[in-house]
């Protein structure tokens, strides 16, 4: 993010300024989904006490 260049390319495609901005935004959303759901399952697992043998 130090670089002033590739900050103004992802928040011009995330301003709808790109022909490719609905899928840098899926793309996004894919990546928080998942990493949700990653950090869910850990919280599960550590939570059931046979796991934590």
């Amino acid at each position: 993010m130090l670089d002033e260049g590739a900050f103004g390319k992802l928040t011009g495609a995330l301003a709808g300024e790109n022909e490719r901005t609905d899928d840098f935004i899926r793309l996004i959303g894919q990546y928080l989904y998942q990493s949700r759901r990653m950090r869910t399952a850990d919280k599960a697992a550590s939570d059931h006490p046979e796991n934590n043998v």
